[in-house]
């Protein structure tokens, strides 16, 4: 979020959106609020997307609304309207969705669920079940669903955590991620560190993807060879390992915390080297195959 809402530094990036839309496919960032939120609207269209959000609905199709945008099922019914018109062009698509009912004030549409609207976060994260499952079911009877990808993911950790396995590492840093093929040939869990830069590795991969890419992140199902850490930032960069939290301070890169194994030092070198290619990359703005 904190590169999505840098001013003036709204293109140049290599995104899933830019390497599909290359290769023929229309990319699209679906928003159920709008999207001049968080400069969203600038950042996806500078970086291989175009945008629809709430302000492209006709208010007539839009059954429920609250401060932060439409509600869910109101998202995935515009979004099954993009992919089927996507379809009829003969067009492979993206749609890269995010939701916006799983926020404060947890308001939702009435008589979907037993918890009534606005009661608190429980209600919110069943109203988000049942939302999606209505998309399945909905998608299901759609002539694309069967060649269709589906990947669900949070955007960052609840600020709500209750259970004590939230409250500290490796909890405090866990999100839902999963993906979903319609012929069944994606079964069990990947008991590894994955984060979601490695989200575009993999989806590439699983698309049988030719082309070159730049990415930081790993197809974590072709590339066990690269390393299995998550990577996070807040005003100092994280690096998520199963040994522990690697921790450099973002002013001079220095090692704050590390595991006391030769294996994480290794790491800890190897992040800071990470991070300075990425600051590199980001004011060149240069991103090729090679580097």
């Amino acid at each position: 979020r904190s590169i999505v809402k840098r001013i003036g530094r709204e293109s140049g990036f290599a995104s899933l959106g830019q390497q599909l839309s290359a290769i023929g496919y229309d990319s699209v960032f679906v928003y159920g609020g709008r999207g001049y939120f968080d400069n969203m609207n600038a950042f996806f269209s500078g970086n291989g997307y175009r945008v629809v959000d709430q302000s492209s609905e006709p208010e007539t199709e839009i059954s429920f609304k609250n401060a932060w945008g439409m509600a869910d099922e109101d998202l995935y019914k515009q979004t099954l309207k993009l992919a089927d018109a996507d379809y009829a062009k003969q067009q492979p698509f993206l749609l890269q969705l995010m939701t916006t009912s799983n926020h404060r004030p947890y308001t939702y549409p009435a008589d979907r669920i037993d918890i009534p609207s606005g009661e608190g976060r429980d209600g919110a994260v069943k109203y988000t079940d049942y939302a999606i499952g209505q998309f399945l079911n909905d998608a299901r009877k759609k002539p694309w669903f069967d060649n269709t990808i589906f990947v669900f993911v949070a955007d960052h950790v609840s600020s709500e955590k209750f259970a004590e396995e939230t409250r500290s590492y490796p909890g405090n840093m866990h999100i839902i991620g999963f993906i979903y093929t319609p012929d069944g040939a994606l079964r069990g869990e990947v008991g590894e560190i994955t984060q979601q830069l490695d989200i575009m590795p993999t989806l590439l991969g699983l698309t049988g993807n030719r082309e070159p890419y730049f990415a930081f992140g790993r197809d974590v199902l072709n590339e066990p060879q690269r390393p299995r850490w998550s990577v996070s930032y807040d005003g100092r960069f994280r690096a998520l390992t199963g040994e522990g939290a690697i921790v450099l301070d973002d002013s001079d890169m220095n090692v704050q915390e590390c595991p006391a194994t030769p294996a994480a030092d290794s790491l800890a070198q190897n992040f800071r080297a990470l991070v300075q290619q990425y600051y590199t990359h980001i004011e060149k703005k240069n991103y090729t195959a090679n580097d």
